[in-house]
């Protein structure tokens, strides 16, 4: 497949980064058509890295640009195209769904055209759908994913690697929310639009969250995570769940009035979204 855009396809695959242009081999190698975008301070580091046709800075800290919530704002009102999808920059594979019948599970996937295939895929679904939020899954658990039955989900996170157009296309993160952000921009989305589609059978890998030296490491600290916790259970209440494990069971039972969790050995570093869009009686 030829790495032009299929004619129709208005679409721009962008990669915020901060402090890890040692990164930048993986991202190219994984996502070779996408747009760095570092602040104006450290291009010179980038630029050892990054070809210039595809590097392009924000103002960073003199115009307060600091932070993935504001540089990601800034890159939806500076870039043009109908359709924006946002990689971090601690991508490190990317998995898929294969094989067939008992053999079927998630393989690493080594060539960028396939890569580029499945998110263009997307950005076509999600026209034809008219659906403003699209991203992938969060588990390679397939047990709990259940790709076989439901390869797509209406409600999940977006985050990591997302995409947005229509009237999504230049809704902002709250800058105020650090390292919540995308929670309560998912959030928002579902109450705005009613839905996301989720691809439960493609995993973007980027790691341990707030990992390694870079990107948010240092930006997010314990007190101004705390502080975005507390708001985004103000905001949304019983529409989030805290101290949840990966497999959906509660660990921690102390609860506040509005019955959420409220201690734990994770505590509230762990969060899940409570929204349903499964109707009992259309799947009986």
């Amino acid at each position: 497949m030829s790495e032009d855009k299929p004619a129709g396809l208005d679409y721009r695959i962008f990669v915020p980064s901060k402090g890890r242009p040692q990164n930048m081999h993986r991202i190219q190698t994984l996502l070779p058509t996408a747009t760095i975008v570092v602040a104006q301070d450290e291009y010179h580091r980038y630029a050892m890295e990054v070809e210039a046709k595809n590097l392009v800075t924000h103002p960073g800290a003199s115009e307060g640009v600091v932070g993935l919530p504001s540089v990601y704002n800034w890159c939806i009102e500076h870039f043009d195209e109908a359709t924006v999808i946002e990689a971090d920059d601690d991508l490190e594979n990317v998995f898929c769904w294969t094989g067939e019948g008992s053999r079927r599970n998630f393989k690493k996937m080594s060539d960028h055209r396939d890569i580029l295939q499945i998110m263009e895929n997307m950005v076509q679904l999600a026209e034809d759908l008219d659906i403003t939020a699209f991203g992938w899954t969060k588990s390679m658990n397939a047990a709990f994913a259940k790709m076989d039955h439901r390869p797509f989900h209406p409600v999940g996170l977006v985050s990591n690697v997302f995409g947005v157009r229509g009237a999504a296309r230049r809704r902002p993160y709250d800058p105020a929310m650090i390292g919540r952000a995308s929670i309560d921009w998912t959030l928002r989305t579902l109450l705005k639009d009613r839905c996301v589609m989720i691809d439960k059978r493609v995993f973007f890998d980027c790691g341990k969250i707030f990992g390694g030296s870079g990107g948010n490491a240092g930006i997010v600290t314990s007190e101004k995570f705390r502080l975005s916790t507390e708001r985004l259970k103000e905001t949304w209440g019983r529409h989030v769940r805290f101290g949840i494990d990966p497999n959906g069971a509660a660990k921690h039972k102390k609860l506040d009035a509005k019955g959420r969790t409220i201690s734990g050995n994770q505590g509230d570093r762990q969060v899940m979204m409570a929204v349903s869009r499964s109707n009992p009686a259309a799947t009986r």
